[in-house]
């Protein structure tokens, strides 16, 4: 913890910023989540064909994660603020044409429009946030708030989506983004400075235009293979996007403005972080995939019911990210928080491979709560290791590139575990493999960061000069 009593710290109006901050991450977050719920209703309206409700449910996560690298860029040469406040209105106007759609097309045409959206708020977000708080303190106890909105969007989406669709049409989940998004555009530019590099390399065009289609031909392969279809069906894109990813790399490695710094993944710090926080949300979003189904499918509970049993574990992570990092990050190296962090999670993932059909729902919350206790550390820590390794010109680029890392490991966690847990013939076996599976990989995660992020120093990140 940087122990520099010189740094500023921060003020009524930053905290006040962070909040409005929080707005973008939540419905982004959100939004991917609450149309699955939409789904019954608006086929029987749209009359969608099967493969237009697989683009329907899944453009929006493919455009994100396509997008993000670019849009950090982006962020970094013509400002973070603008960038945000900019891409929040085409959100919100997007989301009025998926509310008003007629037809399955338009429909995925605003859908998609959302996900391009939707890849300019989270690296900006980031990006502002480490360039607010210099203070490391500060800026951890600011990350932890900006995680709780991303939890906190995932969480509440099932829920606001149940509650909206008990009460209105399917059309209103959408039209729930307007206010928030407005919020964002009055309240951003009167909170939050603008932060920018006007010597920052352009955008390069090509490579934005290979790095899209590299991650949304791998993304659409895995959600494909997601969805039980094999053949050539995923093999084909997923090969595509191999192929189209080492013409990426080779352009970035000659040409004089990489859109990609490859400079940054040799830095062993950055890596590591990476992977850890890629493999954090693969075992998260494939371990929840079954858990989800565990609580309504196995225990028989609706999924209002199923996703208030979910917030046990919402409050022990908000609690960890906000009040216990930041407290222990002041006298603990960053790796032994984070590979005990780990450790956490393969004890909770270890008693969730245990539960059955009889066990209580109160048991399996606070089993959960144990799993997403220990994933505060790693969250926390993990993206200001990420952000700290790059340059303080390229944080908008490494928030992007750290986002797609989360998006592409919360896909093939679901389809790679997913596809596990589903071998097993039922949802209790299935559930077993699974978080049996994830605290493997959670013991091999929690070694590798306390071998390779060990470094000798003062505890935790050094902050870099502010952008």
């Amino acid at each position: 913890m940087d122990t520099d009593t010189s740094l500023p710290r921060a003020g009524r109006r930053e905290w006040l910023g962070v909040a409005a901050l929080m707005l973008p991450c939540m419905l982004v977050v959100m939004d991917l989540s609450v149309l699955f719920l939409a789904v019954p209703s608006l086929t029987a309206d749209l009359h969608p064909s099967a493969t237009e409700i697989l683009w329907i449910t899944d453009i929006y996560g493919f455009l994100i994660a396509g997008a993000l690298i670019v849009m950090g860029t982006l962020g970094d040469r013509v400002g973070r603020r603008r960038v945000l406040v900019w891409g929040s209105a085409v959100f919100g106007g997007a989301s009025v044409l998926a509310a008003c759609s007629s037809t399955p097309e338009m429909l995925i045409a605003a859908r998609g429009l959302q996900g391009i959206a939707g890849a300019t708020l989270i690296p900006s977000t980031m990006a502002l946030l480490f360039a607010m708080f210099p203070h490391e303190g500060d800026r951890m106890k600011a990350i932890g708030l900006i995680s709780l909105g991303f939890t906190g969007g995932a969480a509440l989406g099932p829920i606001l989506g149940g509650l909206l669709l008990d009460a209105f049409s399917w059309h209103a989940v959408f039209l729930i983004n307007v206010p928030a998004m407005v919020g964002v555009i009055v309240l951003v530019p009167r909170l939050v400075p603008e932060f920018k590099n006007a010597a920052a390399a352009r955008v390069d065009v090509r490579s934005a235009a290979l790095l899209v289609a590299s991650v949304l031909s791998a993304t659409y392969a895995v959600k494909a293979f997601a969805h039980g279809q094999g053949g050539a069906l995923p093999a084909l894109p997923l090969a595509a996007g191999l192929v189209i990813g080492v013409v990426l790399l080779r352009r970035q490695a000659r040409i004089a403005e990489p859109l990609l710094d490859l400079a940054l993944f040799r830095r062993r710090t950055f890596s590591v972080a990476l992977v850890t926080n890629s493999l954090t949300t693969f075992v998260m979003f494939g371990t929840f995939f079954f858990f989800n189904q565990y609580l309504q499918v196995t225990l028989g509970l609706s999924p209002l019911h199923a996703a208030l049993w979910s917030l046990p574990g919402l409050a022990g992570m908000t609690l960890g990210t906000m009040v216990v990092v930041p407290r222990l990050a002041t006298r603990h190296r960053p790796e032994t928080l984070m590979a005990g962090g780990a450790l956490i999670m393969v004890v909770g993932l270890a008693a969730l491979s245990q539960v059955g059909a009889g066990t209580a729902p109160l048991v399996v919350s606070l089993i959960v709560l144990v799993f997403q206790a220990g994933v505060a550390p790693l969250v926390t820590l993990g993206i200001n290791i990420v952000l700290s390794a790059a340059p303080p010109e390229k944080t908008g680029a490494a928030s992007g590139t750290a986002q797609t890392g989360n998006e592409l490991g919360g896909a093939l966690g679901i389809a790679l575990l997913g596809s596990l847990g589903t071998a097993q013939g039922s949802i209790v076996a299935g559930l077993a493999v699974v978080a049996a599976t994830g605290a493997a990989i959670m013991l091999v995660l929690a070694l590798l960061i306390w071998t390779q992020l060990r470094e000798p120093g003062p505890r935790g990140v050094p902050a870099p000069a502010s952008a």
